[in-house]
């Protein structure tokens, strides 16, 4: 993937916009220009795949950024589709000119999904459930949407508006690695809400959007039990297969797994219908017990191993190419793949996978805990809640800040949390973690999957609905 741009602003140059987006050699660039929107899309996978499709006979146009899960039968569908353009886009094209908005349940994955639709001059977008593929908006001018905030701050520029910095946001990195939704390091743009349908009207481009929320974890409307939940057990397994196996569809091309010696990565590894046709990639400073462990994992699979050295300064030199595609967002000692895409890009992968964001939905990232004891000893992996704090997890340094500076980041995290009663924290640390990983592209570390997702064929496993309805119906 890499990513788009849409404007409302016909005048605009898409040239140095592509040039923005294109975060490796060989990125595919589509753009066009209508009565009332102009686009750019790049893209670092097949656009015969996840290329933009458009009607001929509506003039609709569906704008796919990150990827949607599709079964294989779907994807056969898609050859015999009147529309141009790539089959996943042209799969969801055909939805919206059948059922309109109602499409957005049947989403699935990591995307955001654009739909231009002239009949009405309306500009439809969709974000994914949990927000694991960003989309940025600008607050002053017409319509612009991007998904890298720093190609948008430069478009705003050479549209004469420069944005001014947030020095709020810069703070706030500096003092927790992360970042509250919506903010971003520009006060004139705001990261768009996850799981969301907007909808601007194009004939009144400068209009705020209407927006519904199609998508909630359950627990919101019925909290689950407080206890052992035994049955969930065998629905994890199989959510988590079937959403591996969503994505590695022989013809999507080789498939290729991030594999440390963890469960989550392992996971996906043996979550492949065929483990052996995977290419596992680790990347390690010095011999360790993890690379030795993802080895043997890799020989378990009969799969290729690569293990990629990351010398003593790869992230001193890779740190200006790291916030350059992380938009810095949040920390550039999370670059930890910057310096060796372009060997990861010569493996000829068709999707990179991953187990990120398992820590962030299953194993309780966001709540405020601490260890139980036996024996008088902590043990680290049996968890219990203790009161509520903004100082959350060990990512959040709360580094002390200057008294003006600590008032408004203070503020901030009010407003995250405003509505919820943190004072009855064992009954609310539900909502609180909603706040918390929605959109999870605001947790720490986050920088590293920011890079997969703009310079690789990457998809994300955790953005499956199967797994995200488990989220949804599981207690702390």
């Amino acid at each position: 993937m890499s990513g788009f741009y849409l404007t409302a602003d016909t005048t605009d140059d898409p040239a140095p916009v592509a040039s923005g987006l294109a975060f490796a050699r060989a990125t595919n660039v589509t753009s066009f220009r209508e009565d009332a929107v102009t686009g750019v899309v790049t893209r670092v996978d097949a656009l015969a795949h996840w290329g933009p499709a458009r009607d001929p006979a509506s003039g609709v146009r569906v704008i796919l950024g990150g990827r949607v899960a599709l079964e294989a039968e779907t994807w056969r569908s898609a050859a015999d589709l009147p529309y141009e353009g790539g089959a996943a886009a042209k799969v969801v094209l055909a939805a919206w000119l059948e059922r309109g908005e109602r499409i957005a349940p049947e989403l699935n994955g990591a995307f955001a999904v654009a739909v231009v639709d002239p009949r009405e001059r309306r500009l439809h977008l969709f974000t994914d459930r949990i927000g694991m593929f960003p989309v940025f908006v600008a607050t002053t001018g017409p319509l612009r949407l991007c998904t890298h905030p720093d190609v948008l701050a430069d478009a705003l520029a050479r549209a004469g508006q420069p944005p001014t910095l947030d020095r709020t946001s810069v703070a706030e990195l500096l003092a927790t690695a992360r970042g509250v939704h919506p903010y971003t390091y520009y006060r004139e743009i705001r990261q768009l809400d996850a799981g969301t349908h907007h909808t601007w009207r194009l004939d009144r481009p400068e209009a705020a959007p209407s927006r519904r929320e199609y998508w909630y974890p359950a627990y919101r409307d019925t909290p689950p039990p407080r206890r052992h939940q035994p049955e969930l057990i065998e629905e994890l397994a199989d959510a988590y297969r079937n959403a591996v196996r969503r994505r590695t569809h022989d013809f999507l091309g080789r498939p290729a797994v991030l594999l440390s010696g963890g469960a989550d990565s392992r996971g996906v590894l043996f979550g492949l219908e065929d483990p052996s046709r995977a290419a596992c990639i680790t990347f390690y400073g010095e011999e360790n017990a993890e690379l030795a462990t993802a080895r043997a994992i890799a020989r378990a699979a009969g799969a290729e191993h690569h293990a990629l050295r990351r010398d003593p300064e790869h992230y001193g030199l890779g740190a200006p190419e790291t916030v350059r595609i992380s938009g810095a967002m949040f920390s550039a000692n999370h670059g930890h793949q910057t310096r060796l895409l372009d060997r990861m890009r010569a493996l000829g992968i068709g999707v990179l996978l991953s187990g990120c964001y398992a820590d962030c939905l299953f194993k309780g990232w966001a709540y405020n805990a601490q260890a139980r004891r036996v024996l008088g000893h902590p043990i680290r992996h049996l968890r219990r809640l203790r009161p509520y704090s903004y100082e959350f997890n060990p990512n959040f340094r709360s580094f002390p800040l200057r008294p003006e500076r600590q008032a408004e980041l203070q503020a901030r995290f009010d407003r995250e949390m405003a509505g919820i009663d943190t004072e009855r924290y064992e009954e609310t640390a539900l909502l609180v973690e909603e706040r918390r990983v929605r959109p999870v592209i605001r947790v720490p570390a986050v920088a590293f999957q920011l890079i997969n997702w703009r310079s690789l064929p990457c998809d994300m496993v955790f953005a499956d609905s199967g797994l995200l309805d488990l989220f949804g119906r599981m207690s702390p």
